[in-house]
């Protein structure tokens, strides 16, 4: 697919929807590389089998738009939950700092 997409026979949104830009910090130590060093890599949203199987099924563009727009329906949800969850750590480190920082003075 990320041929297709740099040899323009695909449009760059289509990645969006299979991948997502990841870090080496959620993989295993077997995985993580010899240096330890963080690196950035392209993780599946979902299972990349299935949605082929699904793209390959479809007879036209509109189809295929049909699934790709589901699969981000379906995304969207989790995505959302994981943000929330940034959220509240965000605003529990910050109550922190503030309480630290307002008992320091």
């Amino acid at each position: 697919m990320a041929y297709a997409v740099s040899a323009g026979a695909a449009p760059r949104g289509v990645l969006g929807q299979i991948y997502e830009l990841a870090d080496s910090r959620d993989l295993p130590a077997e995985a993580a590389g010899e240096d330890g060093g963080l690196f950035y890599r392209m993780r599946p949203v979902h299972r990349l089998r299935e949605l082929v199987a699904m793209l390959l099924a479809c007879r036209n563009a509109r189809d295929r738009l049909a699934v790709l727009l589901e699969q981000r329906n379906v995304d969207l949800p989790h995505a959302l939950e994981e943000r929330q969850a940034d959220l509240d750590a965000a605003r529990a480190a910050d109550r922190d700092l503030s309480r630290a920082l307002n008992q320091g003075t």
